[in-house]
């Protein structure tokens, strides 16, 4: 990690353009040049300052998608800045001595503290977005069984769009997401497990929310069919070196 001036100030840009700009570099289908991103990764760690330096009260004047682009480029940046840190690793779960260490670390700068992924996830992003699961198919782990990450930020002005994109690239990817209609058994992600109440709350059922969003993907009705979740592929996202 470079080492920026403790005093240096970098005013936020409301448009990502740093981590956007990281994005398009050192990503692609997904999976991360880390081994690129280590070598230079000064902007992702100006737009990390900068994030730290934004106040609350420059949040709250925004939209509801203006601030929940925010939120979630943090985090996704945060947890690649985590991986660039401690690489090369072969999973985030490597990192650390305990169990969910990396979740547990307060390594992110935000509103003047020091807060840790899962508190950026459980208690700021997800309260306010219960009614929206296809959040949990932009947030972004830095593993294999994770929703694929974007080659572009998140904006406020396009946060619809990117997300129903998002679900439609999660829920078309059979390596996450199958159906077997010889055995009348869709194999899903963990994801719709851990995360069950969300989809049950704006649909009634996974597979309600799957027959509304995925039905020209699964193409069958699917009330008969049983769930099996899989196991989830902790395997770093890295690109082939």
């Amino acid at each position: 990690m470079l080492a920026l001036a403790v005093t240096q100030t970098w005013a936020f840009d409301s448009s990502h353009a740093l981590w956007n700009k990281t994005l398009k570099r050192h990503v692609k289908d997904g999976l991360v040049d880390y081994k690129g991103l280590k070598r230079n990764s000064i902007d992702l760690e100006i737009y990390l300052k900068s994030i730290s330096q934004s106040p609350r009260s420059e949040f709250d004047l925004w939209s509801s998608d203006e601030q929940l682009a925010f939120l979630i480029n943090l985090y996704n940046a945060a947890t690649i800045q985590l991986i660039v840190d401690a690489y090369p690793v072969k999973s985030i779960k490597d990192i650390g001595f305990l169990p969910h260490a990396a979740w547990r670390q307060k390594r992110i700068h935000l509103w003047e503290e020091k807060i840790s992924l899962n508190h950026l996830e459980h208690d700021i992003i997800l309260p306010g977005t219960r009614h929206l699961p296809a959040v949990h198919f932009a947030l972004v782990c830095a593993a294999k069984g994770c929703p694929q990450l974007r080659s572009e930020a998140y904006t406020g002005s396009l946060l619809k769009t990117q997300l129903e994109d998002q679900g439609q690239l999660f829920l078309g990817n059979t390596s996450k997401n199958r159906i077997s209609k010889l055995e009348q058994i869709l194999y899903l992600s963990p994801i719709f497990e851990w995360y069950a109440e969300d989809f049950e709350r704006v649909s009634g059922s996974v597979k309600n929310y799957l027959t509304k969003h995925a039905a020209h993907i699964f193409q069958t009705d699917l009330s008969r069919y049983k769930i099996h979740y899989t196991r989830y592929d902790w395997s770093l996202n890295v690109s082939e070196e």
